[in-house]
């Protein structure tokens, strides 16, 4: 059954999927809980941090080479060492840029951005008056209030309140907004069929290992653990009539190999996570991606598995989370056609797996055959 493509609204986030955004005016106590907050939860995750300067700033220092070469017209500038990394930019960058920049944290808290989407804590503030400000805006998505008094003041009524030094309280609405968003996040599965098969000779998903067709089969080992599964697939591809009636993906992105089918996915439902299974992998069994799935990590780009016959994740059998695409993308604007093999540099949580022949593609009649007589011995 072909697929209406559809695209799903984007992302519902504004720099990371799990980001936090503290507002409130000049010493109202919003960096001092953001740094109690940052040193206790650093202990456990990894934390990203932006900071809105309305009033603008200078990071650099007068005198020095990168100062002089901004101040003598240069735009961007780069500076970096064996421990550290910074860019400094004269214009804004673009979302996709700002976005791939940040990813590599587990949460982001933003100090700033009150009129975004971003989920928020207003801090009052002791004359309160960012209050009434609220109360003319009501700006959306307000987690909590934060003020100096510890009675919540009356305009905050249906609003969680926090007395500014209740980090433990704070932290625990953080991790309940987490869990909320993870629980809601669908998992949808996604067979990769799209290949040209040449090595086989033959379309690799209709090949019957088990006593169905290799799609059959991924479909339903993908049933167990997804709300939804679909077919990654080019639209001239022919599927026999059974296969034909299950939901189809055509793929968007061409000539880009298993990518293009992920990528496609991913675009046309940018809110949910994907498990990818390619139709090449007859070993990969119910126990496989049951452990994937009981590992998975939501807070990482993606959870895969590793074992000794590669270096790097296999990117085949994963379960890559909504805040990977944008890597994507700019993996494939730096020239990666290949990006899903450098899975290592995206923060992803990667699962050992003592047998690695679970994993084992099967891309010839030769590899068919065999493939055949060793499954049959592990009956």
């Amino acid at each position: 059954m072909e697929h209406e493509f559809r695209r799903e609204k984007g992302t519902d986030w504004l720099f990371h999927p799990f980001e936090f955004a503290f507002c409130g005016y000049s010493d109202s106590g919003k960096t001092t809980v953001l740094l109690d907050l940052i040193s206790d939860l650093s202990q456990e995750f990894k934390i990203g941090y932006v900071k809105h300067d309305v009033h603008g700033f200078q990071i650099d220092r007068e005198g020095k080479d990168t100062y002089r070469a901004m101040t003598n017209g240069a735009s961007s500038l780069l500076i970096n060492d064996h421990e550290h990394y910074a860019e400094i930019h004269s214009a804004q960058l673009s979302t996709i840029q700002q976005r791939t920049s940040l990813l590599d944290s587990d949460i982001l808290f933003i100090e700033g951005y009150k009129t975004s989407k971003a989920p928020k804590f207003i801090f009052t503030g002791r004359d309160r008056k960012i209050i009434k400000e609220f109360q003319e805006q009501r700006w959306s998505n307000i987690i909590g209030f934060v003020g100096m008094d510890k009675k919540a003041p009356e305009e905050t009524t249906g609003y969680p309140y926090f007395y500014c030094k209740d980090i433990p309280g704070i932290k625990k609405r953080i991790l309940l907004k987490i869990s909320e968003k993870i629980q809601s996040t669908r998992l949808y599965g996604l067979i990769l069929t799209g290949g040209r098969s040449s090595r086989m000779n033959r379309e690799k998903c209709l090949l019957n290992y088990h006593g169905v067709t290799q799609l059959e089969y991924c479909y339903d080992l993908l049933s167990r653990s997804c709300d939804k599964v679909f077919i990654s697939n080019r639209q001239e591809q022919d599927l026999n009539r059974r296969c034909r009636d299950l939901p189809q993906i055509h793929d968007r992105f061409l000539e880009m190999g298993p990518l293009g089918g992920i990528m496609t996915a991913m675009f046309e439902y940018p809110r949910v996570a994907w498990f990818v299974l390619g139709c090449d992998m007859p070993f990969a069994d119910l126990e496989v991606l049951t452990k994937l799935t009981r590992e998975r990590d939501p807070l990482k780009t993606a959870t895969a598995y590793v074992h000794d016959n590669k270096n790097y994740p296999e990117p085949l059998c994963t379960i890559y989370e909504p805040k990977i695409l944008p890597w994507f993308f700019q993996s494939l604007g730096a020239g990666h056609v290949w990006p899903i093999k450098d899975l290592s540099h995206a923060r992803v949580k990667t699962v050992f797996i003592s047998d690695g022949q679970k994993l084992k593609s099967v891309n010839t009649p030769e590899e068919y055959r065999k493939a055949l007589k060793s499954l049959k011995n592990r009956v």
